[in-house]
């Protein structure tokens, strides 16, 4: 049979020259073969280690979660000790609020650096290199820069509702059920990190990643698991900032004397009122 077919190429592609007859005539070439493996190609998409992710989103959101804690501690423990009265009497509100902020903020970008500095000296102790510890992470040039302003717009976004809080609230205790309610959309990506890592341009990745309010943590878990799409980094950082500007613009209305002298329980309506005032 072979023979047979191979006459019938040879004679109908006469006119075609021997070069295309003879791939006709043996169209798979041992030596020019190549093998994809499935593996392989699914290892291009997704970070060789899943949990990588996971371990990078949860060094991000820990300091802007303690960062808007210790905030909220601040604030209702100089409430309940009368030191507010005393910060009251030389400076506005809003500028103890814009102080806290930036105070804050040059202490957790500290506490950035020494972490990075403690892991650079045990990498250098261990005898390994970061770029090898973070060879499984997708990261690009811009993506390892947009880092900073994705952490930098948390905080904001964070801090500012917990100060808020804690110029709401008359003590600690009667803001742990808000604190819980305000972070949960944080600790959303968190929960549900597998289905991020796994699918990260599915549609539950997409959107945690565009809301605001999950953003911070949602978009590293995907930048650092796949290529996202420019449009979708612009698009939600922008989204952020804007948010973080506005929660900073709402809380400062909150940061008067009358709300922070006062001794009510925090409630949405007694918030609705303050902010609308």
């Amino acid at each position: 049979t072979d023979s047979f077919d191979n006459f019938l190429l040879a004679n109908l592609l006469a006119a075609t020259g021997t070069e295309q007859a003879a791939r006709l005539q043996q169209p798979f070439n041992a030596a020019e073969l190549e093998f994809l493996s499935l593996q392989e190609s699914a290892a291009e998409e997704t970070p060789s280690n899943p949990m990588l992710p996971f371990l990078v989103s949860i060094i991000v959101m820990i300091p802007l979660f303690t960062s808007g804690a210790y905030l909220l501690q601040s604030v209702t423990q100089e409430k309940g000790s009368r030191i507010m009265e005393i910060l009251l009497a030389s400076l506005r509100p809003w500028h103890i609020l814009a102080g806290k902020l930036l105070g804050l903020g040059g202490l957790t970008l500290v506490q950035y650096l020494i972490w990075a500095a403690v892991a650079g000296l045990g990498l250098t102790i261990i005898g390994q290199e970061l770029p090898n510890m973070l060879a499984g992470l997708n990261l690009s040039s811009i993506e390892l820069l947009l880092i900073i302003p994705y952490a930098l717009g948390g905080y904001v976004l964070y801090a500012g509702l917990m100060a808020g809080i804690g110029a709401l609230s008359p003590d600690l205790e009667g803001s742990r059920g808000w604190v819980f309610f305000i972070t949960l959309p944080m600790m959303i990506p968190i929960y549900l990190w597998v289905a991020i890592v796994n699918f990260p341009n599915g549609p539950l990745a997409v959107t945690l990643s565009m809301i605001p309010f999950s953003a911070s943590v949602a978009m590293l878990m995907r930048m650092t698991s796949t290529m996202v799409p420019v449009w979708q980094l612009v698009a939600s950082l922008i989204l952020l900032l804007l948010t973080a500007a506005g929660i900073v613009w709402l809380m400062a209305r909150l940061f008067r004397v009358q709300i922070l002298l006062s001794g009510e329980s925090p409630s949405l309506r007694r918030f609705v009122a303050a902010v609308t005032d």
